[in-house]
């Protein structure tokens, strides 16, 4: 009994962080159009399941956020009018690097430029640098 009640609060903790990681994306691109519709809704959950826990934790960074919530909340609010992004969506232009890393938006950078690995579960993005931060 009490194996199973550790089980259970281990399962329980690994569901909360951030960065969780399980995302079912097939392809940068749809990764990329799950960010922007879930940033989109301000669902900084849902935005930070997008990311490793590495890369949540670079995202807030590059924020300067406490945590990926935090960041999405200011990524929201920078973002301007995502439902352009959507429709623009198939002309982002993702470098990608063998079957499992790819650079998003390194020419485009409209809401900064990501880095994504394959994992078993799906793409993620493992980094994140803004484009007002970043040199011409």
């Amino acid at each position: 009994m009490r194996l199973m009640l550790l089980g259970v609060v281990l399962l329980t903790a690994c569901g909360t962080a951030e960065g969780a990681g399980a995302t079912g994306a097939q392809s940068p691109r749809e990764l990329y159009r799950n960010y922007v519709s879930r940033l989109a809704n301000v669902d900084g959950q849902g935005v930070c399941a997008l990311f490793t826990s590495d890369g949540a934790a670079n995202y807030a960074n590059a924020y300067q956020s406490v945590n990926c919530r935090t960041a999405v909340d200011k990524a929201a609010a920078s973002a301007g009018n995502l439902q352009d992004d959507l429709q623009t969506l198939d002309a982002l232009d993702i470098t990608q690097e063998g079957d499992h890393f790819a650079i998003i938006g390194r020419e485009s950078c409209t809401l900064g430029r990501f880095t994504a690995n394959k994992t078993d579960t799906g793409w993620l993005f493992i980094g994140h640098t803004r484009c007002d931060l970043t040199p011409a």
